[in-house]
């Protein structure tokens, strides 16, 4: 980190940091995985500073306040390991040890958890989650937590399931799944968030000898890029895939720095 954020972090044992040892040498300390809030007043990150300095495994999340110029330790357990996920206003979603998706709103540092399955995506506004719960790939469900209301996203085609990724556009209004059958065929799934309705769009220009290789994401509010290889010669295409999506009336938006899930 630069001296300039370094000479903020008050009450930390740098020295004794530095000197930790193993057989091969120094300890690798690092710091990773920084995420802004959207307001942008917030950097959240990653660090192994205290699990090297108590000598265990795991990492904690650090937090600099840019508006303050302070830096502090946001989440921090003995052995834990934390991984900050995304915003929601002032709420920090994080993952743990315990499983599931829990939060922390900054301003108070009260921590709460319950929300069950793993994430898939935050929208860029941070006012919706997109997360999946399910025992097995077959029984996957796909919910979008908006402004703290729960809607399941409708099932994929008989034969498909629902891939473990999403992607909400750039306006925050569609989320943007990846649906696939046994046999390797795939469908984008685009779920409108104004009329709660997903369209499956076919890759028709995609042979189905190909595969898709990178995760689908949003270029514009009406394209995706897609990228797939070939199995066998490996050669890759990409291509942009338009997307006409239904107009509706969006819900009320959570207001920048409230401060709860939404």
């Amino acid at each position: 980190m630069s001296p300039a954020v370094a000479d903020v972090v008050r009450n930390f044992n740098r020295p004794a940091l530095l000197g930790k040892e193993r057989p091969e040498g120094h300890y690798l300390l690092w710091a990773a995985d920084p995420l802004w809030s959207t307001d942008g007043r917030y950097l959240a990150y990653v660090t192994n500073r205290e699990a090297i300095l108590g000598g265990t495994a795991g990492q904690s999340i650090w937090l600099l306040d840019v508006e303050a110029g302070t830096e502090r330790p946001l989440l921090v357990g003995r052995g834990e390991s934390f991984g900050p996920i995304g915003w929601l206003g002032n709420t920090l979603l994080y993952t743990d040890r315990s499983g599931g998706i829990s939060s922390i709103d900054v301003p108070t540092e009260k921590r709460r958890r319950g929300i069950p399955g793993f994430h898939l995506a935050v929208d860029r506004q941070g006012t919706s989650l997109a997360y999946a719960v399910g025992a097995s790939p077959e029984q996957r469900k796909v919910t979008v937590l908006q402004c703290g209301a729960p809607f399941d996203v409708p099932a994929p085609p008989a034969g498909y399931i629902y891939e473990a990724y999403g992607d909400f556009s750039p306006d925050g209004n569609a989320l943007l799944l990846v649906a696939r059958n046994s046999e390797g065929q795939t469908k984008l799934a685009v779920y409108n968030l104004l009329t709660r309705a997903v369209q499956f769009i076919d890759l028709r220009a995609v042979p189905q000898s190909s595969l898709l290789i990178n995760r689908p994401a949003w270029v514009q509010n009406d394209a995706v890029l897609v990228t797939t290889a070939d199995r066998k010669s490996g050669a890759e295409q990409s291509q942009l895939v338009p997307i006409t999506r239904q107009r509706g009336h969006p819900p009320s938006r959570l207001a920048r720095g409230a401060g709860k899930i939404c």
